[in-house]
Parts: C-alpha cells; structure tokens; sequence
C-alpha cells in the first residue's frame, strides 16, 4: 500500500496541511520537518496493509494535523507557534534571580553557538528599558548590583537590531490597575458586581495558570514544582527579594513615600486597633458591657471584610492587569516576530516572567 500512496508535506496558510492522493509508482516524497510524523503516517498505512480499514488513514494525518505539543526544560517552554510553524522558546524566569540569569545565558548561548538564534524578545517597554538601561550602564557597579536576566541576554546579542521589548508599556499598564481597581470597588457594592468578580477570576484562573483544556498530553507547561525543586533557584530567592524592591527605589524614586506609608500604616495599624479597644473600655465603664462587646464585634467584622477585599482586588489586579491583558500584548509581539522568522528554522526567544509562560504558550500555540 504505501508504494502508491504519494504524501505531500507542505505549508497552507501558515500551517502545516497533510496531502493524501494515489500516485501509483511514485516514492514518498516532500519537504519533511517533523520525523515523528512520518513515524506515525508509515505505522498507519502499515497497519491497514495488514487489514487495519479505510478509516485509519485519514484520522492518523487529521491527528497529526491537530497535534500541539511544547517542551519543558528547567523553567522553559519550547514549542512551534501554530500559525507561522516558527520555533519559540519561552524562559521564564524570577526576576534579579542568580539562577535565572544563567539559565537564560546559557540558553541564549547555546542558540547562538548552533546558529539557530533568530530574535530575543524581553518582557519590558520602551520607557521602563530606557531607564533600566541608562541607569545600570554595563561595566557599572550599579550594573553588578542589579545584575539581571534582562541585560544578561541582550548583552551576548551583537546585532541590536534582533533585540526587541514586548511588554505592555508602563504607562498603560497604571492606567489598567486603576481601572480594575474602580471596577472592583464599584462591583463589591452589589450582587451582579460580585458574579462579574467571579466569572474574572474564573476565566483569567484558567487562561493564565493553566494549559488549555482542549491541549493534550503533549503539551507540558510550568507548576509551582518546577521552582520548589530547583534548589538553586530557592536559594538565591533573597537576592531576589533584594534586588527588585531596591531596583525600583533607586530607579524611581517617587515610589519610595507611598512605599514608606504603606509600610509605617501596616505597621501602626495594631496601636491603632488597641487605642479603638481602649476606647471601647472606657465606654463601657460609663454604659455597660454591652457596648465593649458590640466594639469587638464591630472591628472582627470590619477586619474580616477588609481582609476578603484586599484579597479580591490583588487577586483580580494580578489576574487580568498584571497576567491576562500583558499576556494579550506579550502574545501579540512575539507572533509578530515570528512572522518576521517564518519560513526558517530560527528560534524566536522570549524572557518573561515565570507567571507568564502558560498563559502565552496558551495564546500561541
């Protein structure tokens, strides 16, 4: 059977498009990118020349057609974006992290040395990369400093012009969280705001954190395990805890009394409910009991809502400001770039924060 049935492997419309016709003593030839695919086209036909049936042939090149798949290696996703068939590889990474950095050097290296380096992608915008740049010169202490996975790559790139930033910019990202925040703030008010809060926090849970569901076993993607089990990773966690708060500071120093008051108002804010009590028991000792109870009672309840909307607000400003509506600008850049590698064998590389490689890996493959 396979002696003449002729197979085409070709591009249509950006993706791969599986042919099937009788070409009696024609070989089986065509542009082959993918061994495992004639693996598995050859067993279907061979399966039915041993009387398998008609309909296995055309469901084995349907399957191989649908198949997405990506790989997992340390914090990293490499995959095939499912419109322009262009490698990319997502690193993602713990921002200022030593073992960040080098997994990202290293991986960039090892493109660059095999010389299937196509583009580097950086999770940043024009303005925040401006000052990242200006203000940590390399050769700098400051450089040393703040030393990190961002400049560690686009250093080891001779040609700038493959370097590019993709993030959404800063500016826009501001006027995002204000937004939600306004929105959330209105939405705990009433019923139908509290269903919009859930169905959020639903969607963007499942678009952001987790694979897609219609994605089969083939495509892997990161957990919580890939960086409790790096031990490497854990160990230099201070230094991220360090670099980053201490990064922006130096950077923006704006930022620093609305830091420092958040901070002095957490901080006092345990005298401030025990001069509330003290107030409480002086009341009592003039009414009675009754009202020192009904004060406790008052701050428990106070407290407890405080606390559930703190964790809706950062929850829904994580969810869809800082992930789901980044992930949208991020996907869009990246597949840009890919168009721009279509056709090659080139790898587009993107170095994003390690919570947003699933929820891009979604969008793009």
């Amino acid at each position: 059977l396979q002696s003449n049935i002729y197979i085409n492997f070709s591009r249509h419309n950006t993706s791969r498009l599986f042919t099937v016709f009788p070409a009696p003593m024609r070989p089986m030839v065509g542009c082959v990118t993918n061994q495992k695919s004639i693996i598995h086209v050859s067993a279907s036909f061979e399966q039915q020349q041993r009387g398998g049936g008609g309909g296995g042939r055309e469901e084995s090149v349907t399957t191989i057609q649908n198949r997405k798949s990506s790989v997992k290696s340390f914090q990293s996703l490499t995959f095939r974006e499912r419109h322009t068939n262009t490698r990319v590889c997502l690193i993602g990474t713990m921002h200022y992290n030593p073992r960040s950095i080098e997994l990202v050097s290293n991986m960039t290296k090892k493109e660059i040395e095999s010389g299937t380096f196509g583009c580097l992608i950086l999770e940043s915008c024009e303005k925040r990369w401006a000052k990242t740049v200006e203000f940590q010169r390399p050769g700098t202490l400051r450089r040393q400093l703040l030393d990190n996975e961002f400049q560690a790559a686009q250093e080891l790139i001779e040609d700038q012009s493959k370097v590019s930033l993709g993030d959404q910019s800063i500016d826009e990202l501001g006027k995002n969280m204000k937004r939600i925040f306004k929105e959330t703030l209105k939405d705990v008010t009433s019923l139908d705001g509290w269903k919009r809060v859930k169905e959020d926090l639903v969607k963007y849970s499942d678009s952001e954190l987790y694979p897609m569901k219609s994605f089969g076993k083939d495509v892997q993607s990161l957990s919580v395990e890939d960086f409790l089990l790096d031990r490497r990773l854990l160990l230099a966690l201070p230094v991220s805890l360090f670099r980053y708060p201490l990064a922006w500071l130096l950077k923006s120093p704006k930022l620093i009394v609305p830091l420092l008051s958040f901070y002095f108002g957490l901080a006092n804010l345990p005298r401030f409910v025990e001069a509330i009590e003290a107030s409480g028991d002086v009341t009592t000792a003039f009414v009675g009991t009754s009202s020192g109870d009904v004060v406790d009672e008052t701050l428990s309840v106070l407290f407890f809502l405080l606390d559930v909307f703190q964790i809706v607000v950062l929850s829904r400003l994580m969810l869809v400001a800082l992930l789901g509506e980044r992930n949208e600008v991020l996907s869009a850049n990246i597949r840009e770039k890919c168009e721009e590698q279509k056709g090659t064998e080139k790898t587009v590389i993107a170095i994003l924060g390690a919570a947003h490689l699933n929820g891009v890996q979604n969008r793009l493959l």
